[in-house]
């Protein structure tokens, strides 16, 4: 740049001139006094042009980085002739460009050549030059009556509002229409899901505020809008102040509302255990509020944090008495909210048909209010629920609530919503979507947790597809560090070194980490222990197969494709006993059910069990392997390929060929 200044610079003094796309020196330049630095030589190059243009770039510099004829005009008080002359001559000087690219939002704006000029420009205005050119600027953004404009004109007022120092009557007033204009323009970027930017305009406006207040409420929407961008370290230090203000005032109302907020940006960085030491002691102190929002929002969040670490037993009580406040004050966001948080809850406890109804009416009251937030995690909890039902469901849910957070600015409702995404997109053989979503999730600014949330769906199609994962598996191995680990994380993360071990052959290490897993998060517990049923099989364990296979049985677990997944196991153990008819007649079925549902990867694998317990030679089993092969050709799935040349060269042993003798368990032997 600076090389490039010098340029112009010599160019500017008719030194060099454009020949031919080259610059030729029409002047000596043994000696040339260069200044030293490139701002001196920008300023320099301001200072070389005639006045009226550089009064014009000081104006321009003003108004931002590109700016309008008409801004231009507002502020310096030329006609629009007088103007333009002036500004194609500083873009000659290339001091300015003008923007013509038809395909722009900008076309027809000018804007500085580089922001360094812009910046130099405004440095050589007296504090009350920039004064009253930004309350020109900003009674000109006023008048365009634009809300898009209401972040310019706040800043402009608030420019303003800085160099009236020297004025303490006139910086009043200007802090009065700044403070305004700030909240304004907060309000606008949330609506537009640019809630950093909103968090950023609410802590611009503590600047411009006295009344405490005031500036405790400041400070609980910046913490509330940093939360909802997925950055619950600044929401929660956000949050804490406004504690802290709310307390001085003596206002216990709005000191439990704001520990409820504190509390669910607690939670939503996967940090639930925190969450419980910050909602336990407020559920006492506030108790006495009876039906309060701030005491209702305390319960839900609590409710979710004891969910986080499996305490359901505590957490449906407690979502249950905060959805009864909550209706009591009719405030239907935390009735949407909490409606959800209930009816995951019962999902994975047992009551599937009356969860999902719980679901579904909460995510019909937040998009019936306009509640986007709400609805996004109603969603991504809906797809979570339905992984077992309708995978195909379940991925389209994930793409809905993505899209949803996305546009919104939920920054960690689309990691959660990403992540489930990915985990059925596998199952379903949508290996590509899923790698190329993960890559471009975890390019974003998201906070550690929400990065996790990616990794697992992320991790199994890189080992489907036999690429490695160890830089990924590091990132993920952190989890394990943190002195209170999220369930969820772990039990992810243990579910993707299964499925590395059972691809490489581990099949005993697959089955314990599989089993911890399932142990750990009841929302991972299906298949985590359908695949810890399946590496006992392969390791042998006909004693750990039985038990596993049992507890699915007794599970009685809802849907189609886990019901399918089941069945699968099932044939096994019946081929184990001997019983052969029995179990090609549920193979048969369970492979029904996977090509009808488009699980690539259950039939994939349940053909890799059936030449396991069956053999590969038996004629039923060879067509199966080979629609098999097919599937991991069509995908790409080099990662299962070693297996399956293992069972075709007689890793399978056909144990069911023969009946086992009576009361005697036949095992799997490993070759």
């Amino acid at each position: 740049l600076y090389a490039v200044e010098t340029v112009r610079m010599l160019v500017a003094e008719g030194r060099l001139v454009a020949e031919d796309g080259r610059y030729r020196p029409i002047d000596r330049l043994e000696q040339l006094a260069v200044p030293a630095t490139l701002r001196a030589l920008i300023a320099a190059r301001l200072d070389a042009l005639e006045t009226d243009e550089r009064a014009l770039i000081c104006d321009a510099a003003v108004l931002g980085q590109s700016f309008t004829p008409a801004g231009i005009g507002a502020v310096s008080g030329h006609d629009a002739e007088t103007i333009e002359r002036l500004l194609r001559s500083l873009a000659r000087r290339e001091l300015v460009v003008h923007q013509v690219d038809p395909r722009s939002p900008e076309r027809g704006q000018y804007a500085f050549e580089q922001a360094l000029v812009r910046e130099v420009a405004y440095g050589t205005l007296s504090r009350r030059d920039r004064r009253a050119r930004h309350l020109a600027a900003a009674r000109f953004f006023e008048g365009l009556g634009e809300d898009e404009l209401a972040g310019a004109l706040a800043s402009h007022y608030l420019a303003a509002y800085r160099a009236s120092a020297d004025d303490p009557e006139e910086a009043g007033a200007l802090a009065a229409q700044a403070r305004l204009a700030l909240r304004g323009a907060a309000d606008r970027a949330a609506a537009l899901g640019s809630h950093d930017q909103a968090a950023g305009f609410f802590l611009e406006a503590l600047e411009v505020t006295s009344d405490p207040a005031e500036r405790a409420e400041l400070l609980e929407r910046a913490g509330v809008a940093s939360d909802q961008a997925s950055h619950s370290g600044a929401a929660e230090t956000h949050l804490r102040a406004a504690i802290d203000a709310w307390r001085a005032l003596g206002d216990r109302r709005r000191v439990a509302q704001a520990t409820g907020h504190l509390g669910r940006a607690v939670v939503n960085g996967w940090r639930a255990v925190d969450a419980q030491a910050i909602l336990e002691p407020a559920l006492a102190e506030f108790a006495d509020l009876g039906d309060d929002p701030g005491l209702a929002l305390i319960e839900h969040q609590l409710a979710r944090a004891y969910w986080f670490q499996e305490e359901i037993d505590r957490a449906i009580p407690l979502a249950d008495q905060a959805l009864g406040r909550a209706e009591r004050l009719d405030d239907p966001a935390i009735v949407a909210d909490t409606l959800i948080t209930k009816g995951a809850l019962l999902a994975v406890n047992g009551r599937p048909y009356e969860g999902f109804g719980s679901l579904e009416t909460g995510r019909a009251l937040a998009e019936e209010q306009g509640l986007s937030g709400i609805a996004a995690r109603a969603l991504l909890n809906i797809a979570g629920g339905q992984m077992g039902r309708d995978p195909r469901r379940a991925l389209e849910t994930s793409k809905e609530a993505m899209a949803l957070a996305r546009r919104n600015g939920y920054h960690a409702f689309l990691a959660t919503a990403a992540g489930n995404g990915l985990e059925v997109a596998v199952e379903l053989g949508e290996i590509d979507w899923a790698i190329a979503t993960a890559e471009e999730m975890l390019a974003l600014d998201l906070e550690v947790g929400d990065r996790r949330a990616l990794l697992r769906g992320y991790e199994e199609a890189l080992l489907f597809r036999g690429r490695p994962i160890d830089d990924v598996l590091a990132e993920h191995s952190q989890a394990e560090l943190s002195e209170a680990p999220d369930l969820q994380e772990l039990a992810n993360l243990w579910s993707v070194r299964a499925l590395a071990a059972f691809l490489g052959g581990s099949w005993a290490e697959a089955m314990r980490l599989s089993e911890s897993a399932a142990e750990t998060s009841s929302i991972n517990w299906a298949g985590a222990t359908h695949m810890a049923a399946r590496a006992a099989l392969w390791s042998a364990d006909r004693p750990a197969f039985d038990r596993l296979v049992a507890g699915l049985v007794a599970r009685r677990l809802h849907g189609r494709a886990s019901t399918g997944r089941t069945d699968a196991l099932r044939a096994a153990g019946a081929a184990l006993d001997g019983r052969r008819d029995e179990a090609m007649e549920t193979y048969r079925g369970a492979l029904t059910v996977f090509r009808e549902m488009g699980l690539d990867v259950s039939l994939v694998l349940s053909a890799f069990d059936m030449a396991l317990v069956l053999g590969p030679d038996d004629p039923f089993v060879g067509g199966i392997l080979d629609e098999a092969e097919a599937v991991i050709d069509r995908l790409g799935m080099e990662g299962l390929r070693p297996r399956l040349e293992e069972l075709r060269a007689g890793r399978g042993r056909g144990v069911a060929a023969e009946p086992a003798p009576s009361g005697e368990a036949t095992a799997v032997k490993a070759n």
